[in-house]
């Protein structure tokens, strides 16, 4: 797992200055993936490094948090800390899917899953003047990726361009460049 925390600022395109924002980004969580060993080992030392981040994070006050997926190595742990865990952070949180949270973007459950616990398999939030959009890479890339996913992700984009937001994507793993546009 990996933390960072960054200052963003960037001139307006539209009327008025854009407000610093600061993010901490977390990569890769993904209890039960740490060292060799017995599962429930490596998951108890992975969720503790988390709990030591959550304190962290806490510490730093970011304006948001960006969880960039991997949450878990077994995606039906999703459950097991997940909630607890984000109730515990200060400040607002934004996960995207990586591809242990939902391996197949296609299988109900795994996404029912994902929503259970984060409320969404790909959401946007505003926050400090800065539009973020977590995507959701799993989706993108299906062969046939669902196409109210495609027109959700293609109004949010449109509507942070129209609205002169700066705009941060976050997805676990990037999709290939199927449209040089987004």
């Amino acid at each position: 797992m990996r933390l960072s925390a960054v200052r963003l600022e960037r001139e307006s395109r539209g009327p008025g200055p854009v407000p610093p924002i600061r993010i901490a980004h977390l990569g890769d969580p993904q209890f039960g993936y740490g060292r060799k060993g017995p599962h429930e080992e490596v998951y108890a030392e992975d969720l503790a490094r988390f709990e030591r981040a959550v304190e962290k994070l806490n510490e730093m006050k970011p304006d948001i948090v960006l969880v960039a997926g991997d949450m878990v190595t077994r995606w039906v742990e999703m459950d097991r800390d997940w909630p607890r865990l984000l109730k515990r952070i200060s400040v607002p949180v934004l996960v995207t899917a990586g591809n242990h949270d939902v391996p197949r973007a296609g299988d109900a459950r795994q996404l029912a899953l994902f929503k259970k616990v984060f409320g969404y398999a790909y959401a946007s939030v505003t926050c400090g003047g800065w539009r973020f959009i977590s995507g959701n890479g799993q989706i993108e890339a299906m062969k046939r990726p669902s196409p109210d996913y495609i027109a959700w992700r293609d109004a949010e984009l449109a509507k942070a361009k129209a609205d002169g937001l700066p705009t941060v994507w976050l997805v676990h793993q990037p999709p290939g460049p199927r449209n040089p546009e987004h």
